[in-house]
């Protein structure tokens, strides 16, 4: 996913992909989750979802606060990690 939160202006999410939990025993990977294209679309597709004001705000200072994962995840565990499903 692509977060565009410019300062003024319509703001959006680009998503490119989803990685579902499934367990390991599920993958075809070995891992927790799987790598997949957004359902019902062509690989290479990008759906852009727009991203109210209120929340944008909340984005920006989620960033200012804790920044990324060294892989640019948004979200992740005090050690850089995926968070577990049962964490939501």
């Amino acid at each position: 996913m692509d977060l565009i939160l410019p300062t003024e202006g319509r703001s959006s999410a680009l998503l490119h992909r989803t990685r579902p939990s499934v367990g390991k025993q599920w993958t075809d990977s070995g891992e927790t989750h799987d790598d997949r294209a957004l359902e019902n679309r062509p690989t290479e597709d990008v759906r852009r979802v727009p991203i109210p004001p209120h929340l944008v705000a909340a984005l920006r200072e989620h960033l200012a606060t804790f920044g990324t994962a060294d892989d640019g995840r948004l979200f992740f565990s005090e050690k850089g990690a995926v968070f577990p499903s049962t964490t939501y």
